[in-house]
């Protein structure tokens, strides 16, 4: 993936052409972490513990963080004081404005939110 470059609201359909993953394919923690890069609100599905999907506004973007949830540092986009293993990433949930992590393989659709 490293020479494909993700534009801003690049829809999954436009990811899977370029030959990245889809619904039947597996995301990388690359894939993910350059779509947050190039997007400022994004909507994931993905499979909770339980087994049940779930539909998550979020968002890495520091200025959509309210202060109160922001990281110490602008360079550092994670949950204050308690990062995340790599098979986990954390967003901010902007539903329920908090942290929240989910399982990079269990990850299911990937879209960019306006």
């Amino acid at each position: 993936m490293s020479n494909i470059t993700i534009e801003e609201n690049t829809s999954l359909e436009e990811i899977t052409a370029l030959g990245m993953p889809g619904k039947d394919l597996q995301f990388t923690r690359e894939d993910v972490v350059s779509f947050f890069d190039h997007n400022h609100k994004v909507q994931i599905v993905f499979t909770k513990k339980d087994g049940s999907e779930r539909t998550m506004l979020c968002t890495r973007s520091f200025d959509a963080i309210p202060k109160g949830h922001r990281p110490f540092d602008k360079t550092q986009i994670e949950r204050p004081g308690k990062p995340a293993p790599d098979f986990l990433y954390s967003v901010f949930d902007l539903g329920c404005n908090d942290w929240r992590s989910f399982t990079i393989a269990k990850l299911l659709d990937i879209q960019p939110a306006s």
